[in-house]
């Protein structure tokens, strides 16, 4: 009975066995060589297509870096210009495009949504425990005495509570939620865009190799655009499909239907034509008269 007991996993022990998301490391990016970057495409301002998630994730990581970006400062204004100079050389460093120099600004804006996003996160730790466990707590990659900044002067702020409720209000009148998933619509988008140029200046192109041309080699279960129930090797046309086998399947009931009419029509005409010879005289001559001998 006590080894059962032992054995035993409470739900506290079992929540902490659960598991979460790792830290943001983009190790294709820590990979570069000295003076290599990553191409990447701007469009309507942002990244999209090919690295774009490793751009996004890089910016991530530099505005977590107290050694780049400020966190005892107030909001994203108060942080120095030659700071942000700091941050644009690190994107630099390992990014580049055609019209790099002129998306600074836009790059910045993208940078300062991402590091309001990530004070948020750390305002919600402080609004879940008591101070003095908000104070114990420190997050991960946080300096204590930042952290402490952080929670007295500015999250405990009447300035700052009085913004955060009006914020919270404004949010509760959402009528339609601000995101359609994990993907920007600015992505979808320019992937849409990119599906019909390639269409329209090749259209002999199949499903799949239009797919692959723009979204890389479909080895999974599932292909993009064609949801779940579809596979690349079907589309390819290793295996017949189920599109093609249900197109097989429905001509021989088709084929099948007309036989059984046409093998109902025959019966039809053969008791016709026994009904009528039935009811035909016979064409032997008979007569009732006696043979007379001369």
């Amino acid at each position: 009975m006590q080894d059962t007991q032992r054995n035993e996993i409470s739900p506290c022990e079992s929540e902490k066995a659960k598991k979460v998301r790792g830290k943001n490391r983009c190790k294709n990016v820590q990979g570069l060589k000295v003076g290599k970057t990553l191409s990447v495409t701007f469009y309507h301002n942002r990244v999209v297509g090919k690295n774009s998630t490793s751009f996004v994730k890089h910016l991530g990581i530099l505005v977590r870096d107290r050694n780049k970006c400020p966190l005892r400062v107030h909001s994203w204004a108060d942080i120095e210009e030659y700071k942000l100079d700091h941050m644009w050389k690190a994107v630099t460093d390992k990014f580049d495009s055609a019209d790099i120099n002129c998306q600074r600004d836009n790059v910045l804006k993208h940078m300062r949504r991402l590091w309001n996003n990530w004070r948020g996160s750390l305002h919600l730790i402080v609004k879940s425990k008591s101070l003095r466990d908000v104070l114990k707590d420190v997050p991960e990659g946080v300096d204590k005495s930042d952290w402490e900044w952080l929670v007295k002067e500015h999250f405990l702020s009447e300035k700052f509570k009085e913004r955060s409720m009006r914020n919270s209000v404004n949010k509760s009148k959402l009528i339609m939620p601000h995101c359609t998933g994990n993907k920007p619509i600015r992505e979808i988008i320019y992937e849409l865009a990119e599906i019909q140029e390639l269409i329209q200046s090749e259209p002999s192109l199949i499903n799949i190799e239009v797919v692959e041309r723009c979204f890389g080699p479909q080895c999974k279960s599932n292909v993009v655009g064609f949801r779940g129930e579809t596979t690349a090797k079907e589309l390819k046309g290793g295996n017949s499909s189920k599109a093609t086998l249900l197109d097989e399947l429905n001509a021989t009931r088709k084929e099948n239907l007309s036989l059984k009419r046409l093998l109902d029509n025959l019966e039809n005409t053969v008791a016709q034509l026994a009904s009528i010879y039935s009811c035909q005289p016979s064409s032997t001559p008979s007569s009732t008269e006696p043979d007379t001998c001369i």
